[in-house]
């Protein structure tokens, strides 16, 4: 009988020690995600490590100093952070490649939620007007797709070199998340995921935390 007991208690000290594991696999998973998409607390900028090696800061700020053409209705304005939560997709038309596979991410987001929480905004960076045009056909995006077609933007903040790069930031311009391009598929849904976790936490700690 004390055999038996001590059998069926091993056997559930080894399968609680598993799922142990299990948990702390999934924690430290998640913190790599974590150390990757969230960026310096706090800031209104975003350090770019550069496929070229250098490194740079973009600065959030300057998108709401810069008028940008608006593709669907022709108007130059700056693009505006009056949600709780704004999230800026930038995009090259020249060379997108992994746009394609990550757009459906981008396109849930602004669908599922009300643009007061969540506002979803493509910038066209290092692209032309022709470029832009076709972009914007080939990928007809629901979400408002602006241009930088003079190059102003660049002049006054570091632009990502590689793209699609995604910076989600609260009412008060301020980062909360940044992710460059990423071919394993499988990460494109953890960063949707990750950005309505902060929406939950807008709505819990307040819209402009």
């Amino acid at each position: 009988m004390t055999s038996s007991v001590q059998s069926s208690n091993s056997r559930k000290g080894r399968r609680a020690l598993s799922l142990s594991l299990q948990a702390l696999g999934c924690l430290l998973a998640a913190g790599v995600i974590a150390y990757a998409l969230v960026a310096r607390g706090g800031a209104s900028s975003v350090v770019l490590d550069n496929p070229d090696g250098s490194r740079a800061t973009l600065d959030m700020n300057a998108l709401g100093a810069v008028p940008l053409l608006e593709m669907k209705s022709g108007r130059a304005e700056p693009v505006s952070f009056d949600s709780a939560r704004t999230l800026v997709v930038f995009l090259s038309g020249g060379d997108c490649s992994n746009c394609l596979a990550e757009r459906s991410v981008w396109e849930d987001l602004a669908r599922s939620h009300d643009p007061s929480q969540l506002r979803v905004v493509g910038v066209l960076v290092r692209t032309s007007p022709s470029e832009a045009r076709t972009f914007a056909d080939a990928y007809n995006l629901s979400f408002p797709l602006h241009l930088d077609g003079e190059g102003r933007l660049g002049e006054g903040t570091a632009l990502p070199q590689s793209t699609p790069f995604k910076v989600l930031i609260n009412g008060e311009g301020k980062v909360l998340l940044a992710a460059g391009p990423n071919p394993d598929i499988s990460t494109h849904k953890d960063f949707g995921d990750m950005v309505v976790a902060q929406l939950e936490s807008a709505r819990v700690g307040g819209a402009t935390r």
